[in-house]
């Protein structure tokens, strides 16, 4: 098996990475500094907020599976997890986490020096019923209370502006709240919170500014920096830090474009690619460089960022604000019908050439439909897509790096071919 780091072309990006060293030295000192820790995961978004407003520390558990996968430690942790019986059919960030508190974290070297035990736990259903089970499962492991938010799946875009579903998602926010309250003896302070979302919406903007000069010739930014923004998206969502810092990257991504600056030295192919890459070989992006190629979209920061409706949004209205973006978020909560519309208008809007599609053999839910993808690309865009090629999203024991640049290879040939149509 090989795997490649990315190289990035982003200053951005080195920001980035220090940023989130910083996060996880403040998360091992919180537990000496007698602050409550509060585990949830990165699909909750802004619910990290309403845990800083309450003075509690945030700590998105599975991102640290993506941490531990990007360390080349992926593989081992899931043997640990598989040793114990859980299966492989499995999320693999479920297992890696699994394999870290069955033993990997007294056995290998973990990032960071691992995570601090949590107080309290609140999960949102995510894409995928695992969630719930996976956070009750922590609960119990830890015997510490948790809550589990349960959202309805959005059978199309046009029921997001059914006012029950907006009710729905505000009423179970609430009772999160309470729950936070009740176990913590803390209460909300809403003004702190308003204060956050701001912030977070602020950072939002900032975002889809770099998202939308991704559209100009060349790009600016590859995939190989972008994937990576949704970390300081989330793991530090609101804070004055994170907004001067998304401030810094559409600066420097507006200077490359008012120079014509892009990802790289020769653009000829745009490529657009469905979400989840393997964290364990980022560098997968910088193969489509040899072809004077770069990746221009990608549906996975998509998850984490209301890109069509940020306006929507009114930190003002704090609970309203956290219902949307947990109602709007996650493209695969949507019918097959809508996520492929939004696929077919982001292949228009960044003038793509050819698409990688991706069935993520870690993360199921994002796969479905692939198939269908591939037909509709193919015979509706009149564009070039790959096969559909299984890659595992954080256990690296699967990827075969061969088998996977020379499918890229007869792709990046298609793509070529029908350029010159």
């Amino acid at each position: 098996m090989t795997t490649e780091r990315a190289v990035k072309a982003l200053k951005s990006s080195l920001v980035s990475a220090q940023l989130q060293k910083k996060l996880y030295a403040e998360q091992s000192k919180a537990r000496e500094e007698g602050k409550l820790i509060c585990w949830l995961p990165v699909g909750s978004g802004s619910l990290g907020t309403v845990v800083r407003a309450m003075d509690i520390v945030p700590v998105f558990a599975d991102n640290y599976s993506t941490v531990c996968s990007a360390k080349q430690l992926g593989g081992q942790l899931c043997e640990i997890a598989e040793a114990k019986g859980y299966s492989t059919s499995l999320c693999s960030y479920f297992r890696i986490n699994m394999g870290y508190l069955e033993g990997g974290k007294e056995s290998l070297p973990m990032p960071f020096g691992g995570l601090p035990d949590p107080d309290i736990l609140i999960c949102y259903r995510h894409a995928c019923f695992l969630y719930c089970k996976w956070w009750s499962l922590l609960g119990r492991r830890f015997n510490k209370p948790c809550y589990n938010i349960d959202f309805p799946f959005i059978r199309s875009r046009a029921e997001e502006k059914d006012p029950d579903y907006l009710k729905y998602h505000i009423t179970r926010i609430k009772e999160c709240i309470s729950f936070l309250e009740e176990h913590t003896g803390r209460k909300m302070d809403y003004d702190r919170l308003k204060e956050n979302l701001r912030g977070l919406h602020k950072s939002w903007q900032y975002f889809l500014e770099v998202q939308n000069m991704r559209k100009n010739i060349p790009c600016p930014a590859g995939a190989e920096d972008i994937m990576g923004q949704v970390a300081p998206l989330v793991l530090l969502g609101g804070t004055a830090e994170t907004v001067d810092y998304f401030k810094g990257l559409r600066d420097e991504v507006k200077e490359r474009v008012e120079n014509k600056v892009g990802a790289i030295p020769e653009e000829k192919y745009r490529i657009i690619y469905s979400h989840l890459p393997p964290w364990y070989s980022v560098g997968f992006f910088n193969y489509l460089h040899k072809f004077d190629a770069v990746c221009v979209w990608e549906e996975y920061p998509t998850d984490f960022h209301p890109q069509w409706d940020v306006d929507k949004f009114d930190p003002e209205k704090p609970l309203e604000f956290l219902a949307k973006q947990l109602l709007y978020a996650l493209v695969p909560k949507l019918g097959t019908k809508d996520r492929y519309n939004a696929f077919f208008q982001a292949v228009k809007d960044y003038k793509a050439d050819g698409v990688i599609l991706v069935n993520c053999l870690g993360c199921r839910i994002p796969g479905a439909g692939m198939a269908l993808f591939a037909d509709r690309v193919r015979e509706e865009l009149g564009i070039p897509c790959t096969p559909v090629l299984d890659i595992d999203q954080t256990d690296p024991r699967g990827y075969n790096d061969a088998m996977i640049k020379g499918r890229i290879d007869a792709f990046m040939e298609m793509v070529e071919q029908s350029k010159k149509q």
